[in-house]
């Protein structure tokens, strides 16, 4: 789970440091827009824009990561075996 949590984390660098700044502070407000916009003074609309676009890459490079471990575990190939 720690070496996931890392590769997680390690999908940050795939961002510009600024956004990954941002991206941090919006998984600790417990992913609250509003409260973030507020805060940082922008748009709501344009915060929400920002964010769905880091999430998508840093749900992009996670996943293709631990598929690609999983897969070497064996693991994946368990379950499509069992179907």
């Amino acid at each position: 789970m720690k070496e996931d949590f890392s590769i997680f984390k390690n999908s940050f660098f795939y961002l510009e440091p600024e956004s990954a700044e941002l991206f941090e502070k919006y998984l600790m407000t417990c992913r609250r827009v509003e409260r973030l916009a507020t805060e940082l003074d922008i748009p709501t609309e344009a915060l929400k824009q920002q964010v769905h676009r880091m999430k998508r890459v840093v749900v992009e490079q996670t996943s293709g990561v631990l598929n690609r471990k999983y897969q070497f575990m064996g693991g994946m190939q368990k379950c499509h075996i069992a179907e």
